[in-house]
């Protein structure tokens, strides 16, 4: 008896095959609108606290308020009580006051409020091993800083940004790259900005408790447990708590390495 070679004499049809019908092309277009959604809020949680906020942001950010307020309390609850206060805060903000409290908390000029940068949270230090980590990162996915930056790489905005990029690289591949800038994500998620950045944004909320700021620190912490919930399916993972990466990363300062220099090896 011949075997019949596989998917020989049957023709697929386009219609009501799952690889290629109606049902894929909504799946397609169910995770192009999440990856959309997703890019769309690291590109405004860039803004927010990259630098002061301008006029126009703060005219932007008040357009469409209670449809954003009502949106987000079907998604998570910490993201519409930002919402709700940031919309309470636009109503008397302006441009010049958003400056002030962004200097305060996050400039000085005599004491920053809140440090943004993930060496703070994990070695108590700026510029410390755990930017040297997140320069890793970098390397793995392939990306190389344009041009010297004035913050460093482990500055919340900037792994705020990482994460933008690579939703906008996952966006506009196919197939097996897709897939892999969706790994990059859950990679960098995973060793960098959901150790650290939920307890930075508390620390902004505590800061700024009826502010602007205080009501986005909200929505960073609210969206980032969002985050947890998209990429739970795609291997996310057990997530290293913030007291776990701090107890690694002294470990790592403990340790100096030998004492002596071994040299260098030869074969004669």
């Amino acid at each position: 008896m011949k075997r019949k070679r596989a998917g020989a004499g049957t023709a697929r049809d386009p219609a009501t095959d799952p690889a290629t019908g109606p049902a894929a092309d909504a799946a397609t277009d169910s995770a192009r609108e999440q990856a959309e959604f997703r890019r769309g809020y690291y590109g405004l949680l860039v803004r927010v606290f990259s630098a002061e906020p301008q006029a126009e942001l703060l005219a932007g950010l008040k357009s469409g308020l209670h449809e954003r307020i009502a949106a987000s309390e079907g998604l998570n609850p910490s993201l519409a009580d930002g919402w709700r206060q940031v919309a309470g805060a636009l109503a008397s903000l302006t441009a010049e006051q958003g400056a002030e409290t962004y200097t305060r908390l996050f400039i000085g000029p005599f004491q920053v409020q809140v440090q943004l940068y993930e060496s703070h949270y994990l070695a108590g230090t700026l510029l410390g091993e755990p930017l040297v980590a997140v320069r890793q990162s970098l390397r793995r996915i392939g990306l190389a800083p344009a041009g010297k930056s004035p913050e460093p790489e482990d500055w919340l905005p900037f792994e705020l940004d990482v994460m933008n990029w690579l939703i906008g690289k996952q966006i506009k591949a196919h197939g097996p790259a897709a897939q892999r800038r969706s790994a990059d994500q859950v990679d960098f998620l995973r060793a960098h900005l959901l150790i650290w950045a939920p307890q930075c944004a508390r620390d902004i909320e505590q800061a700024d408790p009826d502010g602007f700021y205080g009501g986005m620190g909200k929505v960073l912490r609210g969206f980032l447990e969002l985050e947890r919930e998209f990429l739970a399916p795609h291997g996310l993972g057990k997530v290293e708590t913030l007291e776990e990466a701090r107890a690694r990363t002294q470990r790592r300062k403990a340790w100096k390495g030998p004492t002596f220099d071994p040299g260098t090896p030869t074969t004669e």
